[in-house]
């Protein structure tokens, strides 16, 4: 314990000796650590956790895209040529609709809803008094909706040029992505306790952030979150 004790008073004692712009490399050194360290073991783990949870959703949004396209068609079929063959499988579609909007439906339950994002925000903020929001925006809202593949594209030219549409992408969405943005401002520490306790958080998902240094030690941070919606409309901040 008293070679520790004294460790540290050599330390000390280097530290002190140093210059202030010495210091300054010193503690922005020390700053690029952590932050390295930060995004490598905790930040990309949770990204890769996200990615895998979006390509389930995904694929299951793409399914019912499917079949209520077929059940579209077979109800045409169905208006020209009634017969029970037509009518047994459109039953045994809507069937199989139904169960993917429920699986959806379940799998979005444990998001926070869009409406109350802002709510959620404000009162993870209210016990970090050392962070000032500076301002906080709702996204515009996207549909959650990946391209045809290469064979498709391939085989049906018109499929890209419509994929292109940003109507087509509305009208065929299911899922809808609502991003919510905040501005904050306040310093290394306090941005990084306030970090760690949104990843011990569930209901939404990192999209973006930046922090930028403006007038040390002060930094204007900028966190987007994202959660999923079956609903296309935001309620606003």
């Amino acid at each position: 314990m008293e070679a520790l004790k004294q460790h540290w008073q050599v330390l000390d004692e280097k530290c002190a000796a140093l210059s202030l712009r010495e210091r300054g490399i010193l503690l922005g050194t020390f700053l690029t650590l952590i932050a390295f360290v930060w995004l490598q073991f905790i930040m990309v783990p949770i990204q890769d956790q996200n990615k895998i949870h979006m390509q389930s959703l995904q694929q299951a949004n793409d399914d019912l895209s499917r079949y209520a396209a077929q059940i579209q068609e077979l109800t045409l079929k169905l208006g020209e040529n009634p017969n029970d063959p037509l009518r047994e499988e459109q039953k045994a579609l809507q069937l199989r609709l139904n169960e993917l909007a429920q699986e959806i439906e379940s799998r979005l339950s444990n998001l926070v809803p869009p409406r109350k994002m802002a709510t959620v925000m404000q009162a993870v903020l209210a016990d970090y008094q050392g962070l000032k929001l500076r301002r906080a925006r709702n996204l515009p809202v996207e549909p959650l909706k990946m391209q045809g593949t290469d064979k498709e594209v391939a085989a049906d030219p018109q499929i890209e040029a419509d994929s292109d549409s940003p109507e087509a992408l509305s009208d065929d969405a299911v899922i809808f992505v609502h991003g919510f943005e905040m501005e904050l401002e306040g310093e290394y520490f306090q941005t990084l306790r306030f970090l760690q306790r949104l990843e011990t958080m569930e209901g939404f998902y990192w999209q973006a952030f930046d922090y930028v240094v403006d007038g040390y030690p002060k930094a204007n941070i900028t966190i987007q979150l994202n959660t999923l919606s079956l609903d296309e409309e935001w309620i606003g901040v």
